[in-house]
């Protein structure tokens, strides 16, 4: 497994099944930024024969990834104890619900946000999940 996906905390690996319930996060790692764990190779889509524009959209995907995730952080932090469901996290960031979605759940996987337990209508009438911010561990 490449180092860039091994749990700072467990050194498992952080998209495995239940790996949340064989890691508390608590074994090391205090100087470790979670999100730093999902930065994946932005040309794993590229080859190297492709042109140079194929290179910089690569780069461009990343990038907006990076700040949509900051941005699906602050949101889920700002509303604090009241937690937002994908819906409306999607609302917060002016994403799509997918794509609010994919990014708060790699903050889960990194530890930032959980399930609140609680569950509130989605625009379907159907029950969506409500995700709160993590405290910091530092």
């Amino acid at each position: 497994m490449d180092d860039r996906l091994r749990c700072a905390f467990c050194g498992g690996d952080p998209f495995e099944p239940n790996h949340e319930t064989r890691c508390d996060g608590r074994q090391g790692g205090l100087e470790f930024d979670p999100l730093e764990a999902f930065e994946v190779n932005p040309y794993h889509n590229v080859r190297r024969t492709d042109p140079d524009t194929s290179h910089e959209a690569a780069l461009e995907r990343a990038a907006e990834k990076r700040r949509d995730r900051d941005r699906v952080l602050a949101a889920i932090r700002a509303a604090q104890a009241d937690g937002l469901t994908d819906y409306e996290l999607a609302d917060r960031v002016d994403r799509q619900q997918n794509s609010a979605g994919k990014r708060r759940g790699e903050l889960r996987d990194a530890g930032l946000v959980r399930d609140s337990g609680r569950r509130r209508a989605a625009p379907s009438g159907s029950r969506a999940i409500v995700w709160v911010a993590v405290e910091d561990r530092r």
